[in-house]
C-alpha cells in the first residue's frame, strides 16, 4: 500500500496538533474532548519505504515529504489503508530545509571543542536561504512598527531593508498582509 501515499494529495492534520480552529489551538480542544474536524491541506511525499519489520506488529519507515507534512497523519492513514489502526511510537527528522542530523553537533561536542564553536555557525542568510526574500521599500517600512504590508507571497518571508539588512522573519495573515513575526533587529 505504500506506493499509495506517494505524490500530492490532501492530508487531515491530527486533533493533537498546533493548527488553529476559531482561534483555539486544535490539541487545546482535543484534551477537552471537543469534537472538530480539521481541513484537509496538500501535502507531498516523494518516497515512503519500509526499513524495517522489528516484531509482528512493529515497522520503521523513511519518508521524504514536503514541509507541513504530518507524519503522524501518515502512520494514521496507513493504518486505515490496511484495515486497521497504527500508531507511531518515534520519529527521527534527519533533514528539515539545510539542516541535516549528519551536519549536527551535541552540546557535548561543542563543549569539548570550543575553539571550533565559530565553525559550526551558519551564516542566518543560509539559514534561512529557503524563504522567499522580501526587500523593503520605504514606504513598507511602516512593517517595523507592527503594521501589516500587502504581499501576495502566502506563508513566512525573509524581510530585508533597502540597504540588505536582514530584519527578520515575516508571515502573512489571513488578510494577505505581511507582518514581521521574528525581528531579527
Amino acid at each position: 500500500v505504500l506506493p499509495q501515499f506517494i505524490g500530492k494529495q490532501q492530508q487531515v492534520p491530527p486533533n493533537y496538533s498546533a493548527k488553529n480552529v476559531n482561534g483555539v489551538r486544535a490539541y487545546r480542544l482535543a484534551r477537552k474532548g471537543e469534537e472538530f474536524m480539521l481541513p484537509a491541506k496538500e501535502v507531498e511525499v516523494f518516497s515512503f519505504d519500509l526499513v524495517a519489520q522489528t516484531d509482528e506488529n512493529t515497522f520503521e519507515f523513511t519518508i521524504e515529504c514536503s514541509s507541513g507534512t504530518y507524519i503522524r497523519s501518515l502512520a494514521r492513514d496507513l493504518g486505515k489503508a490496511v484495515g486497521s489502526s497504527a500508531i507511531m511510537s518515534y520519529l527521527c527528522r534527519e533533514k528539515s530545509g539545510i539542516f541535516t542530523l549528519e551536519n549536527s553537533r551535541t552540546e557535548e561536542e561543542i563543549l569539548a571543542e570550543q575553539e571550533n564553536f565559530i565553525s559550526y555557525l551558519i551564516p542566518m542568510e543560509e539559514a534561512l536561504s529557503a524563504l522567499p526574500k522580501r526587500v523593503l521599500n520605504s514606504d513598507e517600512q511602516i512593517i517595523l512598527n507592527g503594521i501589516g504590508i500587502p504581499t501576495d507571497v502566502r506563508g513566512k518571508q525573509r524581510v530585508y531593508l533597502s540597504d540588505g539588512t536582514l530584519v527578520g522573519i515575516g508571515e502573512c495573515d489571513e488578510e494577505g498582509l505581511l507582518k514581521i513575526k521574528t525581528r531579527l533587529l
